[in-house]
């Protein structure tokens, strides 16, 4: 079947955006061309959004080209220490890792905005998305900005000045997680920010963890589609571990039992940002498969064990073994993923 939209989006998850990197690099692999000429809308969040920007993003140091997913593949397999660099301080006084607005200007530069990232992507003369988009969390901000989710992306940002953020901003500002990194001050008045409206923002999972809904809802907005069967919305996930908390006997919790518990695999967990965590990103994928007609919509997450659920852990090679048995023959994503590949020829 022929699309005349086609989305992707991809969904936060730290480290595990091993999984949708190694994906999308043998998507590029069997297409023989770059994400970026495939696709008329690339969303993300978070390690989502940190590999749509690096899809769409022309760099100096890669002869003006963006990465490829196996170069941004690499970044995740080798620079995590410069990624996950430890604060000195207990998690309750402060985050848990320094921020990486200097490995984010050393990958992007700390210059070009996303108006430029959209005019040098359409120098090249090949096609390129209509739109790009990450999200955040607007915590405070100059006069007359709202307060709330906002989305960092390329069509308001060649509209005006006031949301032309570098493309490091918006990465940072959608991979800024609570707890993990300090929340993102970008905008006006930062050392090698732009003169976009100032903004203190936090992680766009705390929203959208994953993104597919925004995605479409721009499809709407561009007008790039006349119904639903145009449309072919692929869905990249991080990795699911979701299994249920254990309980009390009266389930009558306050503050401590809410923040301080078990799953029912005995691990620790918070149950709490757990379950606010993955309604982020089940909720979305449920109201797509309701929405879409069939065969507009591949959701690819494997399930993965609790030893790589951890968002800054380090065990990167599990990870790829386990994206490569995923989408591999015999895998619990192999025919979703084969069908992915052919609506993209």
């Amino acid at each position: 079947m022929s699309y005349t939209c086609k989305i992707l989006a991809i969904d936060g998850g730290g480290i595990r955006g091993i999984i949708p990197a190694y994906i999308l690099q043998e998507i590029e692999a069997s297409l023989g061309k770059p994400i970026y000429q495939c696709f008329d809308i690339i969303a993300g969040t978070s390690t989502g959004g940190l590999i749509t920007m690096a899809l769409t993003t022309p760099l100096s140091t890669n002869n003006n080209n963006p990465l490829s997913a196996s170069a941004i593949l690499k970044l995740y397999l080798t620079d995590e220490s410069q990624i996950f660099v430890y604060q000195s301080s207990g998690d309750f006084t402060e985050s848990k890792y320094y921020g990486i607005s200097p490995w984010l200007q050393s990958v992007f530069g700390s210059t070009i905005t996303l108006s430029q990232a959209q005019q040098q992507l359409q120098s090249l003369g090949n096609p390129i998305p209509k739109q790009v988009l990450v999200t955040c969390y607007t915590l405070n901000g100059a006069s007359g900005v709202n307060i709330g989710p906002y989305l960092f992306n390329w069509v308001d940002a060649a509209a005006s000045p006031a949301d032309n953020y570098c493309v490091w901003e918006a990465t940072l500002g959608t991979s800024s997680a609570p707890t993990y990194f300090p929340v993102a001050n970008v905008g006006a008045g930062v050392q090698n920010g732009s003169n976009a409206a100032n903004r203190w923002v936090a992680d766009g999972g705390i929203v959208a963890n994953n993104p597919a809904l925004y995605a479409l809802s721009w499809a709407v907005r561009l007008g790039l589609y006349t119904t639903l069967s145009d449309v072919l919305l692929v869905s990249l996930g991080t990795g699911l571990y979701n299994t249920g908390i254990q309980m009390t006997s009266s389930g009558n919790w306050g503050t401590i039992q809410w923040m301080l518990g078990q799953d029912t695999n005995g691990y620790s967990t918070e149950p709490l940002i757990n379950v606010l965590a993955m309604a982020n990103v089940l909720a979305p994928d449920q109201q797509l498969q309701l929405l879409m007609p069939q065969g507009s919509y591949a959701r690819l997450e494997p399930v993965i064990p609790y030893d790589e659920s951890a968002l800054d852990g380090t065990d990167t090679q599990e990870l790829q073994s386990t994206a490569e048995s995923y989408i591999g023959p015999g895998g619990a994503g192999y025919i979703i993923y084969q069908s992915v590949l052919t609506a993209l020829q």
